[in-house]
């Protein structure tokens, strides 16, 4: 049995706690001196991602985020495309 919850991203969901999430997990990058978005991202740039996501889910346990994931549509050309 699961002991959290996944739900999609809600409005009346606090983007300042999203945002901690990240930074927490991208943390360690940060300490070795990477500068992924992730390790310095503003709530600013958290809410521009969630615009630009097809759909934002979270993980909940005990009513806190533990969790996140972005779905995007395919970018036409993007190196990662193996169709081309």
């Amino acid at each position: 049995m699961r002991d959290f919850v996944v739900r999609e991203l809600r409005e009346s969901d606090s983007i300042s706690e999203l945002t901690q999430l990240i930074r927490t997990a991208y943390k360690p990058l940060a300490d070795m001196g990477l500068h992924y978005t992730g390790t310095w991202q503003t709530d600013d740039v958290t809410q521009d991602r969630i615009n630009r996501a097809y759909a934002t889910f979270i993980a909940l346990q005990d009513g806190k985020m533990i969790a996140t994931i972005a779905l995007y549509a395919p970018k036409p050309d993007h190196p990662c495309d193996r169709n081309h």
